[in-house]
């Protein structure tokens, strides 16, 4: 015939489903516009591909272009990194086929990990397959735990499902099935989770019917529409089962009890003690008791040689008492060591003073830069009029009182120097400058409110006899 085929293959067109990709799954930062991509869609030679794209969870965006391959949206601003699913139908020659891809909304403000499960993928039954987790990270550079779980059936087994790249043995499978992973990612105490869906395929080759044309000729495949259904032959009927034997109960032997047997008691023999008389030893040892010695006292001689009395010497010798020692006057206080005036002015009672000063100094101020420098230009100054000084405090009273009560504020506010840290810059320089500000206001703005508070007054009493005088010549 003029359509018989030289080759005895024809290819099925009709009734194969287009295939859909969704692309992969990605990371995006709150407010980044991004397009999806379903350009990897296939379908028949000859068929036009519609596409149709759907959110399955929340927040709700709005998709541009939903009916393209390529829409797009504005990732919203969240409190968490959030999962978006959306789904993408793709339709062609009647038939139609959906794929899922996950675009996860990273929040700017949060330390937790980010997990990634990798792309789906296919593999063939029977193989072996290596999950991938290595492009999940941690926003502090942490160290990232990975915990892999299976969320669908045929259940695998997964070698190493604590770490970033676990695998497994893709089962034997009649159809395409598809096998669903969750990782999670832990980084101290915060975890992040995705999915990856990896499909198994079914690599038995489908029966092509063979159909043999009347009058001879080569046999040819003929397309069609309807699913191919594989021939099985049916089953030979089981033989019948043979009729089983009848079985008679057998009736059970009736067992007579058997009398116990009854136990007398034994009496327990009663034993009497034999006592046999002891030989007497051959030989026998006698020992006599020892003498008992008296003591026999001796006279005790006279010493030979007696002492006589010692005859009085002719000359006696007087030794006077000597004077008792003279009061030591009482101490002056050591006027070295940067001290002069509070030695002169609160002795006696200047040890407890001195020695704040010195620990002040020493811990604290001399052991930082800026109070070892501090420390360098005010002994300069300080040692130039200091000792002079002292002399008119230790020889008139009433200016050893005046200098007294000019240095007590300066000691007050020096105490605020032990708040400061041992060798602290920041502490030695701040506290400096706020015993300085105290200072300044003590000895120099409450002198000057004195003297204006004086000169008002004065003032005043100027005016009022300006006026008397006045009042007078009236």
């Amino acid at each position: 015939p003029a359509n018989r085929l030289a080759d005895s293959s024809v290819a099925v067109l009709d009734g194969i489903a287009p295939l859909a990709d969704a692309g992969p799954d990605e990371n995006v930062g709150e407010s980044v516009l991004y397009t999806l991509n379903g350009t990897g869609s296939s379908g028949p030679n000859g068929y036009r591909l519609d596409f149709e794209w759907t959110q399955d969870s929340s927040p709700t965006v709005t998709l541009t272009d939903a009916d393209t391959a390529e829409p797009s949206f504005t990732a919203p601003t969240v409190a968490q990194n959030t999962p978006l699913v959306f789904t993408l139908n793709v339709t062609a020659g009647g038939e139609s086929d959906t794929n899922t891809v996950t675009i996860t909304i990273i929040d700017s403000q949060s330390n937790a990990p980010l997990a990634d499960a990798g792309d789906d993928d296919t593999v063939d039954e029977g193989t072996s397959y290596t999950l991938d987790g290595t492009g999940s990270s941690d926003p502090n550079g942490d160290r990232l735990d990975f915990e892999w779980t299976q969320d669908s059936d045929p259940t695998v087994t997964l070698t190493d499902a604590d770490t970033a790249e676990p695998s497994f043995t893709a089962p034997a499978v009649s159809v395409d099935i598809t096998i669903i992973f969750t990782l999670k990612v832990t980084a101290v105490g915060e975890f992040d989770t995705d999915t990856v869906t990896i499909t198994i395929r079914n690599t038995i080759v489908p029966i092509v019917p063979k159909i043999t044309i009347p009058g001879g000729g080569d046999d040819i495949l003929i397309p069609v529409s309807e699913p191919v259904l594989e021939f099985v032959p049916e089953p030979e009927p089981e033989p019948e089962p043979e009729p089983e034997p009848v079985l008679e109960p057998v009736p059970e032997p009736v067992l007579e009890p058997v009398p116990e047997p009854v136990l007398e008691p034994v009496p327990e023999p009663v034993l009497e003690p034999v006592l046999e008389p002891v030989p007497e030893p051959e030989h026998m040892l006698y020992l006599e008791p020892e003498p008992v010695l008296e003591p026999v006292l001796e006279p005790v001689p006279e010493p030979e040689h007696v002492l006589e009395p010692v005859p009085e010497p002719e000359h006696m010798l007087y030794l006077e008492p000597e004077p008792e020692p003279e009061p030591e006057p009482e101490s002056v206080p050591n006027l070295q060591d940067g001290t002069y005036l509070v030695a002169a002015a609160y002795h006696p009672e200047t040890e407890n003073t001195i020695q704040f000063l010195r620990e002040v100094r020493d811990s604290t101020v001399t052991c930082t830069t800026v109070g070892a420098s501090f420390m360098e230009d005010f002994n300069h100054v300080y040692y130039s009029f200091s000792p002079a000084i002292a002399d008119l405090i230790r020889d008139n009273p009433a200016f050893k009182e005046t200098v007294k009560i000019f240095l007590t504020p300066i000691i007050l506010t020096l105490h605020l120097m032990a708040l400061a840290d041992e060798c602290s810059e920041l502490h030695v320089l701040g506290l400096g400058m706020l015993i300085l500000l105290l200072n300044g206001l003590i000895y120099m703005i409450i002198p000057l409110l004195i003297l204006i508070a004086v000169w008002r007054r004065y003032a005043k009493k100027k005016k009022l006899r300006a006026i008397y005088s006045q009042n007078s010549m009236q």
